[in-house]
């Protein structure tokens, strides 16, 4: 009799353990769905909505600023809109940014605006060029860029694979030349190089830029950029900026 139980026992156990079995399987193969960064969910280690914890995608935007941004003659009524744009997150950059300049005269009236997308890689500090902002008969006093909501995603800080070698400024012919090198063992299809002029005080008196094709591996290229007009304040330093698209 004890032997005839055991065996009914055995036999219930064992079938309660296969319809666990069952349930559990039907749960995970049509309920449970495990935690992704693309869910629309926050779960997981997450810190909001599929983004902080192991997602790659920021909760919360670095403050991206501008450490100065002029604009600067290019032609009667033309004007370049720079400015120097850095990112403080050394670990996340925004493949897709948007900006926008906005260019006021002296009685802070708006003359003129231009917006775009940048790439901004992690911790880097770039030159944003808008070339040949038309203002007219008016004249830009004050230059100001803002940057709008953009997705921010964790990567790492890179090295620019260009290099300046040489340059050299002569003022009186309103002419700089540079000589870039490709370091690195593969080549560059597309970049673009910056050429920023500070007065004594560090301010930007004039910019030119210029894009560079096909740069082989370890090659270098020699750089003419050129100004139509004298500069309106004496020249104390040069920047070259490279940076790779």
């Amino acid at each position: 009799m004890r032997w005839a139980l055991r065996r009914q026992f055995l036999y219930a156990l064992t079938i309660l353990i296969a319809v666990l079995l069952v349930l559990v399987g039907i749960y995970f193969s049509f309920f449970y769905h495990a935690p992704m960064c693309m869910d629309g969910v926050q779960n997981g280690d997450e810190a909001g909505i599929d983004c902080g914890g192991s997602c790659s995608t920021l909760c919360t935007a670095p403050l991206v600023s501008a450490l100065w941004a002029r604009a600067v003659p290019v032609a009667p009524g033309v004007y370049h809109a720079v400015a120097l744009v850095r990112n403080p997150e050394v670990d996340a950059g925004a493949v897709s940014l948007p900006y926008r300049f906005t260019l006021y005269d002296a009685n802070d009236i708006l003359i003129a605006e231009r917006g775009g997308t940048m790439y901004l890689g992690a911790g880097e500090q770039v030159a944003l060029f808008e070339p040949n902002v038309v203002t007219g008969n008016r004249i830009p006093a004050h230059t100001f860029v803002e940057f709008k909501k953009a997705t921010w995603q964790k990567m790492d800080r890179e090295q620019s694979p260009i290099g300046v070698t040489e340059q050299h400024l002569d003022e009186q012919g309103l002419r700089v030349t540079a000589t870039i090198q490709n370091l690195t063992a593969l080549p560059v299809l597309s970049a673009s190089v910056t050429a920023l002029l500070y007065d004594a005080n560090g301010n930007l008196v004039n910019a030119s830029q210029t894009i560079v094709t096909n740069l082989l591996a370890r090659a270098s290229k020699d750089l003419v950029f050129t100004w139509p007009q004298p500069f309106t304040a004496p020249i104390s330093r040069v920047d070259i900026v490279p940076r790779v698209h």
